[in-house]
């Protein structure tokens, strides 16, 4: 299969209105997808500390232009089973676009901010990869609620009276001033800066007196 010799800017221009908000390519942190750094070359489903579905796993290819290519006109159907939403590219000219941006940044090597908090957990993101778009401006606070909410969806096996981390928070003052504060910092690259899990707990204990949440693992950071 010839691929058509793709454009660097049109690519860019792709990932950041069809990828950059699952994955990240200049970092190995995970988002909703695993780091794209890299994956020129390399075997499918083997990028450490991601979780893949187990189509990605059994695939057992190696992404090249050529199963890339195929891959992003139709994922569904090169991969039956896959977690990815993404519908593919139809057009082959975004298809090549696409991979020609992959094939350089993939190819830079990886750089990313981290913070953990005592739980142990990490948050990572390239705050200067970021483009202006609401899903990314949002990034840092999506991700550390993300990280809560796989604790309160464990808490709410066992209450199921709790009320979720959105309902709890949502239309509080307090949260829209920490919202703002994070937008503003996270904006500028060099202030790649998350919200607590601490900070995350206050605005809970302030929002319901039924919102529960074990202290012992969120103390301050």
């Amino acid at each position: 299969m010839s691929i058509p010799e793709g454009d660097y800017e049109k690519g860019k221009q792709i990932y950041k209105l069809r990828c950059l908000q699952c994955h990240t390519i200049n970092s190995m942190a995970a988002r909703t997808g695993p780091s794209l750094n890299g994956i020129m070359g390399r075997a499918s489903g083997v990028v450490p500390d991601y979780t893949y579905s187990e189509a990605n796993k059994k695939k057992n290819i190696t992404w090249t232009r050529e199963t890339m290519f195929e891959f992003l006109a139709n994922p569904k159907k090169f991969m039956p089973g896959t977690k990815m939403v993404f519908p593919g590219l139809k057009k082959p000219e975004d298809r090549a676009d696409l991979i020609k941006y992959m094939e350089v940044e993939g190819a830079k090597p990886p750089s990313s901010t981290s913070v953990r908090d005592r739980r142990g957990y990490t948050v990572i993101y390239d705050a200067s990869a970021r483009s202006n778009s609401p899903t990314s401006v949002f990034l840092p606070m999506r991700q550390s609620i993300a990280v809560l909410a796989v604790d309160m969806k464990k808490l709410l096996f066992f209450r199921k009276k709790l009320r979720t981390i959105g309902s709890a928070l949502m239309g509080r003052r307090e949260l829209k001033i920490e919202l703002q504060t994070f937008i503003e910092l996270g904006t500028k690259p060099s202030h790649a800066n998350v919200p607590t899990h601490a900070v995350l707990y206050r605005l809970a204990e302030q929002s319901s007196a039924n919102f529960v949440l074990p202290s012992h693992q969120f103390g301050a950071s």
